[in-house]
């Protein structure tokens, strides 16, 4: 079946306003939450970076004579505290171990597919440079942001697909969580899993299309993944690339992302785009500066002689 080119036109209109909408949508909720009043100090004592002797205090630390430091250890060790609980949930795995796996699926093939986006790009730049961008290209580079892109779509795809069906069927079945489960919660899960099975679904049909009529080998799988000018994976480069040189003429020739299940799955994603910024999942991106501004920070409430930087170090104002 063929699809109108105004409507694969209007579709690509459609990709720009949802991520226009999507960025400055999540930066002004990121804002918003950047100006919000400090939180109290004693209930999160002691952060983490503290020693324990500064661990509870009730005044500051006065240190060479008008001047006080407080230690933060540095960028590097916020993110050897961080980074933990955002990729391997270790919280989730000491208190609710038995949607960990679930969950870290879901969170963990989000952050697969948004690489497979930023790898979409690197192989469209690559491939407006001159080099051959495929599985088998005689290019090293190009062969290898290729099998890449293959191995991060795939994995994340799939390990969406399953967390969110997982969850689903958790907050279902377990008492505890299907009380304090809300609809919205049920239907973010059920969002993301039909903008990925969509996707999904239109990739398998495409493999085992192509493979039926060319043979069963891991070579063809291949090509029907990132082939040399065919496969999924190649037209999503291509459409990365008609994308960023406004060019919809690329598209000319492409029977995949222009198929109907593919336009749907991709008219699915930006109403997700444009959803996200206005839903609970914007906590993705927060959670860097709600822990940095909260779990990390200590600087003191302190009004009147003192002032404090931004390295946090603290010091009495000149009378």
């Amino acid at each position: 079946m063929t699809v109108p080119a105004y409507v694969v036109g209007i579709c690509m209109g459609f990709i720009y306003a949802a991520f226009l909408v999507c960025i400055i949508g999540t930066l002004a909720k990121l804002g918003r939450y950047i100006r919000a009043p400090t939180h109290l100090r004693w209930e999160l004592y002691p952060v983490p970076h503290e020693k324990a002797y500064f661990a509870v205090r009730d005044e500051i630390p006065m240190l060479r004579g008008s001047f006080a430091q407080f230690y933060h250890g540095g960028l590097a060790e916020e993110l050897k505290e961080m980074l933990p609980e955002m990729l391997f949930l270790v919280r989730v795995f000491r208190y609710r171990r038995r949607i960990w796996f679930f969950s870290l699926a879901m969170h963990d093939g989000i952050y697969l597919i948004l690489a497979w986006f930023v790898l979409l790009l690197i192989d469209a730049i690559t491939r407006l440079a001159g080099i051959p961008v495929y599985a088998f290209s005689p290019n090293p580079w190009g062969a290898f942001i290729a099998w890449l892109t293959i191995i991060t779509g795939i994995v994340g795809g799939f390990a969406i697909a399953v967390g969110t069906v997982g969850l689903f069927i958790f907050r279902l079945a377990d008492r505890g969580m299907r009380e304090y489960a809300t609809f919205r919660e049920y239907f973010n899960l059920a969002f993301i899993f039909t903008v990925v099975i969509t996707a999904l679904v239109a990739v398998c049909t495409y493999v085992w299309n192509y493979m039926c009529a060319n043979g069963f080998t891991f070579k063809n799988l291949v090509d029907a993944l990132f082939g040399n000018h065919q496969g999924v994976f190649y037209e999503a480069m291509m459409q990365m690339l008609a994308l960023i040189t406004f060019d919809p003429s690329k598209l000319a020739g492409l029977t995949f992302v222009t198929s109907p299940l593919m336009l749907a799955h991709q008219i699915l994603f930006c109403l997700f785009l444009l959803y996200y910024p206005f839903s609970k999942m914007v906590h993705g991106p927060a959670k860097y500066v709600s822990y940095h501004l909260v779990n990390w920070d200590d600087k003191p409430h302190q009004e009147g002689p003192l002032h404090y930087n931004y390295w946090g170090i603290i010091k009495i104002k000149e009378r």
